[in-house]
């Protein structure tokens, strides 16, 4: 995994908010979280043995915050991902630019190869939390999609982060739905579509 000077060595993973809208478009809300590990990484695999039943050792392993009260506050644990020092805004791009290629591949075979599962509905929406880790060279892989994601866990410092991320569904997801007449407007720096569904054609 990548690992960061700056945040004690620690393992993290990205939570990036994802937005679905009527059948189908589909938008990344790039403002997206880091989520970090209670402590800094260990390396299992250069290890003799590892006892599995060893909470203390797996800490270093877990970056889901809900499994942190214990051992550090998530003011701690949770930061912006754009305002991380280690990465330069290069990588930054890269790295969000695999995951609108990802969330478009994801949601173009949800729709189109297992309809019994994912059913996107016409006037409808809906908000994703969708989990990624970014290995050493900066590629991003899948880690989950959940379908009821926690707005909480950024706490007071980053409210503004979700504040933001339901002005922009408000304004580019369920206005439209509301007035059809009124154009959507989307600041694609902030909230971009990376999939969109229109005359039985995918993009």
């Amino acid at each position: 995994p990548l690992i960061l000077p700056s945040m004690d060595n620690k393992k993290f993973h990205l939570r990036c908010y994802i937005t679905c809208k009527g059948d189908l478009e589909v938008f990344v809300y790039n403002r997206m979280l880091a989520l970090f590990a209670p402590t800094p990484y260990e390396d299992m695999t250069k290890q003799f043995y590892f006892d599995p039943t060893d909470l203390k050792k797996l800490q270093s392993h877990l970056t889901n915050t809900c499994l942190q009260s214990k051992f550090e506050t998530k003011k701690i644990s949770v930061k912006e991902f754009n305002n991380l020092v280690d990465i330069s805004d290069e990588n930054k791009a890269k790295i969000i630019k695999q995951i609108h290629e990802i969330a478009h591949d994801i949601f173009l075979a949800a729709a189109t190869v297992n309809r019994m599962n994912f059913q996107p509905l016409p006037n409808a929406f809906e908000t994703y939390g969708v989990d990624f880790l970014v290995d050493s060279n900066f590629e991003v892989k899948l880690l989950e999609i959940n379908a009821f994601p926690d707005f909480k866990q950024t706490g007071d410092e980053l409210k503004s982060l979700i504040d933001e991320l339901f002005y922009n569904v408000a304004k580019s997801v369920i206005r439209p739905l509301l007035d059809p007449e009124h154009p959507e407007e989307c600041d694609e720096k902030i909230f971009k579509k990376v999939l969109k569904h229109k005359s039985n054609e995918w993009s």
